[in-house]
């Protein structure tokens, strides 16, 4: 709300503040999730199954991704 200014004009300061905070609850959120995932593994709740992964994918997906970050840094 802060951010987008929906309750009016809010300082570039403020804005950034929030915005960090909205990015550090999100990064709290994404390790609770983990843990609780590691949680419900290790009392086996959660039934895994195998399945056969294209490595070479999956690693073509993640240059993919960052090759636009590599180019800017050389």
């Amino acid at each position: 709300m802060i951010d987008g200014q929906l309750l009016g004009p809010a300082a570039d300061r403020y804005r950034a503040r929030a915005s960090s905070i909205v990015s550090d609850a999100q990064k709290l959120l994404g390790a609770i999730e983990d843990l609780d995932t590691a949680a419900r593994l290790d009392s086996d709740s959660v039934e895994i199954q195998p399945k056969l992964v294209d490595g070479a994918a999956v690693l073509r997906g993640i240059c993919a991704a960052i090759d636009p970050l590599t180019a800017e840094r050389d």
